[in-house]
C-alpha cells in the first residue's frame, strides 16, 4: 500500500508538471495555436504602444509599427517582446491585409503579420495626399521649366 501512494503521489506530480508545460508555452499571442492562449476567456486590450513618444504599435514580437514607419530587431522594438508574457491577448489595430488577411496594415503602405512586414497597396492610408504632392510637384517643375525659358 505504501508504494502504491507512492507511485500516485508521482503520477500525480508528474501529470502537474505536464499541464503546467503544456499551459505556459511561449508564444505571441496572436500566432499561439487555437486552444492555446488566444482561447483565454478574458477581454481583448490594445497592443502595447513603442516607438517614438510611444506613438506605434507592436505588431510582433519585435516588431513596432506606426505614423513613422516600422522598426524591426532596434531598441524602439524591444519593448514589444513584453506581449509574449502577457496571458491576455491583444488586438493589432488596423484593417487586415496579407495572403491569408493574417497581417494587419501597420504603417502607410506596410503589411505586418507576427514575423515580418512586406509592401502591400491595400495597406496605403494616404493615396489621396500623395497623388495631390505628385500633382503639385509637376505644376512646380512645369513653373521652373517656364520661368527657365
Amino acid at each position: 500500500m505504501g508504494c502504491s501512494l507512492v507511485l500516485r503521489q508521482i503520477w500525480n506530480l508528474v501529470a502537474l508538471i505536464t499541464l503546467v508545460t503544456y499551459e505556459a508555452n511561449g508564444c505571441f499571442l496572436r500566432n499561439c495555436p487555437l486552444g492555446g492562449k488566444r482561447t483565454i476567456p478574458t477581454g481583448v486590450r490594445s497592443c502595447q504602444s513603442c516607438g517614438p513618444n510611444n506613438s506605434g504599435q507592436c505588431v510582433g514580437p519585435n516588431i513596432c509599427c506606426g505614423d513613422f514607419g516600422c522598426y524591426m530587431g532596434t531598441r524602439e522594438a524591444v519593448i514589444c517582446e513584453k506581449e509574449n508574457e502577457s496571458v491576455q491577448p491583444c488586438e493589432r489595430r488596423g484593417q487586415s491585409c496579407g495572403t491569408r488577411g493574417q497581417g494587419v496594415c501597420a504603417a502607410d503602405g506596410i503589411c505586418c503579420d507576427d514575423d515580418a512586414c512586406s509592401l502591400n497597396s491595400k495597406c496605403r492610408f494616404n493615396t489621396e495626399d500623395g497623388e495631390g504632392l505628385i500633382h503639385l510637384l509637376s505644376q512646380l517643375l512645369r513653373n521652373e521649366d517656364i520661368e527657365k525659358k
